[in-house]
């Protein structure tokens, strides 16, 4: 089968009413069929990857697929609860239930611009998928639907459910408005356009709670989460006249804290919303000497040409990269190439 990649276009819309590309006839084939499936999306997997994945796989099963999520990791201790009865496997083995990769008839990648950044090599060689929004996707599918215009993968997943007529419950729809709401960061982002809205109401409307969602995602702060950010902090650099910020966290903050992975949820954000930023870099320690960067920006300044410099990739105001070098090294190159940045959007502002 050819790939087929569908990209966003505004063509004959009205500006206040955007709307978001059908889901291809291929995709719409291959899933009206029951197969042997693996769900799986990009490490580190956040909101709108979990929540896209949950309702996917309540959606294929109910459809009459055989479903297996398999993810490089786990998911986030604050996303635990939307899991419901959804088997989310993870690490570098296949799981048992899949008695093998020859029964796999199509790997389904939810929010994942190419395929290694799933993090699961033994996925590479099976036929594929592509339901993404990023702008760098590698269209690696042999159908590959890439709408950068839509907000979240999950407001996808809505369109592919009501274009195959998929029944949406309460547990579906609350799944998805976590990956929508994240992926807005609770629609403060640009991207929270009339559709991020009109999907929004729509999936209350079937049952989702905003106010679980917000609980889980922004209201369960640990000890340690706070601990770590307070640390994060004293590491606080600005550049740019104020218009930039940056900060670090080392595995040594982690271990005098008692502070997890999970505990630096919103942690880039705190930087963002300090007055007068317009860009910020939070580098975190994954490995000796190696960190993984996540940048963030307001309005016209391009972290995702700053994140993609160094391989990585993302959106126009939120990527990601990783690193090798010296915490405070690091820091200052992603300041100076973050100052570039705003520069660059607003010439003649110093």
């Amino acid at each position: 089968m050819s790939s087929s990649a569908t990209r966003s276009r505004r063509d004959g819309a009205s500006s206040s009413e955007p709307t978001l590309h059908a889901p291809p006839p291929e995709l719409l084939r291959l899933l009206a069929r029951p197969a042997r499936l693996v769900l799986t999306s990009h490490s580190n997997p956040d909101g709108d990857a979990v929540g896209s994945q949950i309702a996917m796989y309540r959606l294929l099963v109910a459809a009459g697929h055989r479903v297996t999520v398999w993810n490089l990791d786990p998911v986030p201790r604050h996303f635990r609860d939307f899991l419901a009865d959804t088997p989310w496997h993870h690490g570098t083995e296949p799981p048992e239930e899949l008695g093998g990769l020859e029964a796999v008839d199509l790997v389904v990648y939810m929010e994942c611009p190419s395929r290694s950044r799933s993090g699961l090599a033994a996925l590479e060689r099976l036929p594929a998928v592509n339901i993404d929004h990023h702008l760098g996707n590698q269209l690696y599918g042999v159908v590959d639907w890439v709408v950068p215009a839509s907000a979240s993968v999950s407001q996808m997943a809505l369109e592919l459910a009501r274009a195959l007529s998929w029944p949406i419950d309460a547990v579906t729809a609350e799944a998805l408005l976590l990956g929508l709401v994240t992926d807005t960061g609770s629609f403060r982002y640009s991207n929270s356009d009339p559709a991020a809205f009109r999907h929004a109401a729509e999936l209350v409307a079937l049952g989702a709670s905003p106010e679980r969602v917000a609980h889980h995602v922004y209201e369960r702060r640990s000890i340690a989460s706070v601990r770590l950010q307070q640390a994060m902090f004293s590491t606080l650099r600005l550049a740019a006249g104020g218009r930039v910020a940056v900060a670090w966290l080392t595995d040594e903050m982690f271990d005098s804290t008692a502070a997890t992975g999970d505990d630096t949820e919103g942690f880039v954000e705190s930087l963002r919303v300090l007055d007068g930023v317009e860009a910020t870099a939070l580098l975190r320690q994954i490995g000796d000497g190696e960190f993984k960067a996540s940048l963030r920006s307001r309005g016209g300044v391009d972290v995702e040409r700053v994140a993609s410099r160094h391989g990585g990739g993302g959106h126009r105001n939120a990527a990601g990269c990783r690193l090798e070098g010296d915490a405070e090294d690091l820091a200052a190159r992603l300041a100076s190439e973050l100052a570039d940045a705003v520069d660059a959007a607003s010439p003649g502002v110093s």
